[in-house]
């Protein structure tokens, strides 16, 4: 486990997306392990959470959109280290964490 204190969490399913190379929509080009959320602030730092693993990322870019189910849409890299990408969306924790 990791040791920062949590700010808030959230319940819900998060999905994946590449935007590999391109600005998100918080000014920042999106490489490595980021997400897209629609209520968490850009830059904060989210631990995502799924049967027992767990990825840190950093709040780039807005969505998901089209689903409420969905509260984060995650770049490949970080959706690799929960679940194989074929899965397509996986039921998820994110705990903003105080950086």
């Amino acid at each position: 486990m990791h040791f920062h204190r949590a700010i808030s969490t959230q319940s819900g399913q998060a999905s994946w997306y590449n935007g590999d190379g391109m600005r998100g929509a918080c000014g920042k080009t999106l490489h490595g392990l980021y997400a897209a959320s629609r209520t968490l602030p850009c830059g904060a730092l989210v631990s995502v959470r799924t049967n027992g693993k767990y990825v840190l990322v950093h709040i780039l870019d807005r969505g998901p959109f089209g689903s409420s189910s969905r509260i984060l849409d995650l770049s490949p890299k970080a959706f690799r280290w929960l679940a194989p990408l074929g899965a397509g969306v996986v039921s998820v924790k994110a705990v903003r964490l105080r950086q």
